[in-house]
């Protein structure tokens, strides 16, 4: 893939950025492309910029009317949640808000490896053991496919209100109150997470009269936001930028400030930080079934509880090596543009981010299916480009009984005797060429200094992340020094200077040792890289390579 600049910015907006925001023109630049017709405070102050009207979403008036009348009239109320970071962080959202208010309220979980994701039969059925049996059942981060079981539910008496993010179905379920982004939205918002949709929800019920402080939940749909790779545009930027600073007061959820503490994260933090050091502790605990011990920290506030969850992330890193090795060793050849791979003994737990280490691997969409004896079994898919997983698995949903999710990341759960039909029909559903696309960096810095006051002002346009990328440089150096770093020596430190002069510049090049071999001092380079300070010692540029090639 070829490296290309990005488009031109409108020359009259970036003056206009740089001499009114005290930019210069490199990030004014930046800022001008990705504006998108948005205030350019919302990117430079997203902090102090306003939520929108959660009635402003189908749905929400019914719901809150519903969860009204069981509060006051005491009325048992279940929380259904996932197990993933969002799920987690959805259930405490809308269980502690309602608790404060006096409601009979309790969470409930499924449990990944026997009743698979969301409302499914077997989940529903032992939910209803547990006293008392809820009159409403409330869905956070799922329910959105559910039709049948909220149909079961509805039978039975019991009251559903589903709040989801995922693509909904051509049919809805029959819940008494809908409220989805992806059916109805303010603008901006309609990529929220399902710990965002659940807080919306909060502040409705606030809205309406309950004693409930929203601001109290913001620094968990921050958290959900980033775990979920939800773009940092519009609503999002938003939540997370508020969510970020909240996290960083002794006010925080006590579970999840532990663990940034234990993981030695600097507050306030980057949603790189949260991404990198609290998301993958918080899903490892849902992927080995420990889910009671994250929802320990994060449900109940056992500070406590965060070093364990360190503890179960390292088991779930080496559970998630030793597959990924197995199955680069024993994996078939992929079937046109899919690699679909079955084994009785995959952890299911880690399906889905083993499926896209195979997809960075083989640049193809990859399907992964823990097989079970009657033939039939749970899995997970990504795929990348222009495919979309969720239409995918539309064309073979006679062969499932569940699959739901987004365009590059679904979960489905296959019949008995369906995995040969599925291995054999699923490919069909991604014809064509694969798509190659350019990489594009941002600004040219071939002729202009690498500054720490450069990097400073790229702080401005925080939060990174999906949507928003770390903005991408090229400029031309000579190689001063490198070695290679890290437990198995993959990764590479380097040390580089600038071709106009001046003091060589700090580096690092992820997984790039055996790509470097040969390479010696004085070695003429153009790199790709973003840019970050370095507080080791005193602050100073250092930059993160993405790419190289010798002039």
């Amino acid at each position: 893939m070829a490296w290309v600049p990005a488009p031109n910015a409108d020359p009259a907006l970036v003056a206009d950025l740089a001499a009114e925001a005290g930019l210069s023109p490199v990030v004014a630049g930046i800022l001008a492309r990705r504006l998108g017709g948005d205030d350019p405070r919302l990117w430079l102050r997203p902090e102090e910029a306003p939520l929108c009207d959660p009635f402003a979403f189908d749905g929400m008036e019914a719901a809150v009317e519903r969860l009204l009348r069981a509060v006051v009239h005491r009325e048992p109320i279940t929380v259904f949640g996932d197990y993933d970071v969002d799920g987690i962080t959805a259930t405490t959202t809308l269980v502690q808000a309602l608790a404060r208010v006096g409601a009979r309220v309790k969470p409930f979980f499924p449990d990944r490896e026997a009743e698979g994701y969301g409302l499914t039969p077997g989940s529903v059925a032992r939910c209803l053991t547990y006293a008392p049996t809820p009159t409403v059942l409330v869905t956070v981060d799922c329910g959105i496919t559910s039709h049948d079981e909220v149909a079961d539910l509805r039978a039975r008496g019991i009251d559903v209100v589903v709040t989801d993010h995922h693509t909904p179905p051509p049919t809805l379920p029959p819940a008494n109150a809908i409220v989805n982004p992806r059916l109805s939205a303010p603008p901006g918002a309609e990529s929220l997470c399902g710990c965002a949709v659940a807080l919306m929800l909060v502040r409705a019920l606030a809205q309406r009269g309950l004693d409930i402080d929203p601001e109290a939940f913001l620094d968990l749909a921050a958290v959900a936001t980033i775990a979920d790779v939800m773009p940092l545009t519009g609503q999002n930027r938003v939540l997370v930028a508020r969510g970020l600073r909240a996290l960083a007061t002794p006010a925080a959820n006590r579970g999840l400030r532990a663990l940034a503490l234990r993981q030695r994260l600097r507050l306030p933090c980057t949603a790189e930080g949260v991404a990198f050091s609290l998301v993958p502790c918080i899903n490892a605990a849902g992927r080995l079934g420990e889910l009671k011990t994250a929802y320990a920290a994060i449900g109940l506030g056992h500070d406590r509880c965060a070093e364990q969850l360190i503890e179960i992330n390292k088991r779930r890193r080496a559970i998630e090596h030793d597959l990924l090795d197995r199955i680069l060793a024993e994996a078939p050849a992929p079937t046109g543009n899919l690699l679909v791979v079955g084994g009785e003994d995959f952890h299911a737990g880690v399906l889905g981010i083993v499926a896209a280490r195979l997809m960075e691997r083989v640049g193809l969409p990859v399907a992964l299916v823990c097989r079970t004896p009657d033939g039939g079994g749970h899995g997970s898919m990504r795929a990348c480009g222009r495919w979309n997983a969720v239409e995918a698995l539309t064309t073979v949903a006679d062969l499932l009984d569940h699959f739901g999710g987004h365009a590059q990341a679904a979960g489905f759960s296959l019949r008995p005797g369906a995995y040969e039909a599925f291995a054999e029909r699923l490919p069909r559903a991604f014809v064509g060429t694969p798509e190659t696309p350019d990489r594009v960096y941002d600004a040219d810095l071939t002729h202009l200094p690498v500054t720490l006051a450069l990097c400073r002002e790229l702080e401005r346009l925080e939060p990174y992340g999906h949507g928003n990328p770390k903005p991408v440089f090229r400029k031309d150096f000579a190689l001063a020094a490198a070695r290679p770093v890290g437990a198995d020596k993959s990764h590479l430190q380097l040390s580089l200077a600038p071709v106009e002069g001046g003091p060589a510049l700090k580096a690092i090049w992820f997984g790039a040792a055996a790509r470097a071999q040969g390479w010696r001092p004085g070695l003429p380079l153009r790199a790709w890289f973003t840019l970050a300070v370095d507080t080791f010692r005193e602050p100073v540029p250092s930059l993160t390579l993405l790419d190289a090639e010798p002039l």
